[in-house]
Parts: C-alpha cells; sequence; structure tokens
C-alpha cells in the first residue's frame, strides 16, 4: 500500500479481479521504466546560478513525456 498513487493501482486490481483473472506475485522479477528524457531549461538554471534557491535547482531539469 505504501507505492499506491491515488489508489490507482487498487483500482486496476478491483477491475482485473471483477473480470475473472488472478493477481499473482513475482518476488524476483523487476521493471526498467524511462519515465521521459530529461531536458535542461536554461532560464531555470540560470535562477539557480544567480539564487542557489532549491526551487529553482529543481526546476532546472524538465521530463518531457513523448508518444514513441
Amino acid at each position: 500500500s505504501k507505492l499506491f498513487i491515488d489508489f490507482v493501482d487498487t483500482e486496476l486490481n478491483c477491475k482485473v479481479l471483477d473480470n475473472g483473472y488472478r493477481i499473482l506475485r513475482a518476488n524476483r522479477t523487476y521493471l526498467i521504466q524511462q519515465m521521459g528524457k530529461a531536458h535542461q531549461v536554461k532560464l531555470f538554471d540560470w535562477l539557480y546560478r544567480k539564487t542557489k534557491l532549491n526551487t529553482f535547482r529543481r526546476m532546472k531539469v524538465a521530463t518531457v513525456y513523448t508518444d514513441q
């Protein structure tokens, strides 16, 4: 339950079970996931260098999601 985000996984699991499927647990598997490509935002990089505020440090790299 610590990994669920806004009950999305719970809702998906309920739909799977309601449609007659089972959910199996595989402890030795893993998923390699790419969330998008990171792009530097020059304005926020400049602002971070000038102010040293963590807000700008976190914003200086943005993830761009594209359909592949």
